[in-house]
């Protein structure tokens, strides 16, 4: 039971209507029920990469218990390889630990809470490409087959900076990367 349906199981108790005495001090007494569970902090849901938000799913779709999936994270997991076998493919959590690197604690930690309280997955900045000579960017056709130069801002490709270099444009001296505003 998450605080939302605790606040909606005590607003369902009140006396509507309430004649006595007992029932007027019923509704202060949940009253000052509904006030404490209010005043409690829920915890905040874990950022996790896109890849450990894949992670999860497929952690998730293999061990439907909650029960096993924090056995995974928190016993199996030891060491430097987070991973499980999935029919047969060993699937991994790709990580690097060392110096100046996440300690697998923290992951844990993180992971733990993910499985528990939910998660958020961390939002990858967007770049676009601007033809230095033109001005116009770089957009995708609508049938997504080809590329072209242009201002039509619903065609304008927005992608992370690994994609672009993909695509070989972050290195291309023709465009120029520029930060998407949200």
């Amino acid at each position: 039971m998450n605080k939302q349906e605790t606040v909606k199981g005590i607003e369902d108790e009140k006396i509507l209507g309430f004649t006595t005495y007992e029932d007027e001090r019923y509704n202060e007494g949940l009253i000052t029920a509904l006030s404490y569970v209010e005043a409690i902090d829920e915890p905040e849901k874990p950022v996790l990469t896109k890849e450990e938000a894949k992670w999860i799913k497929k952690l998730k779709a293999r061990y439907i218990s909650r029960e096993n999936q924090l056995y995974i994270i928190t016993r199996q997991g030891w060491g430097n390889d987070f991973c499980f076998s999935d029919y047969g493919e060993q699937v991994k959590l790709p990580y690097e630990y060392g110096e100046g690197k996440e300690d697998t604690r923290s992951v844990k930690r993180r992971l733990v809470d993910a499985i528990i309280y939910g998660y958020e997955v961390e939002k990858e900045k967007l770049y676009r490409a601007r033809h230095k000579l033109t001005g116009e960017y770089l957009s995708q056709n609508y049938t997504k087959t080809g590329y072209y130069h242009g201002l039509d801002h619903f065609h304008i490709l927005k992608l992370s900076k690994k994609d672009w270099e993909e695509l070989g444009v972050l290195d291309n001296k023709m465009y120029e990367i520029e930060e998407v505003e949200e």
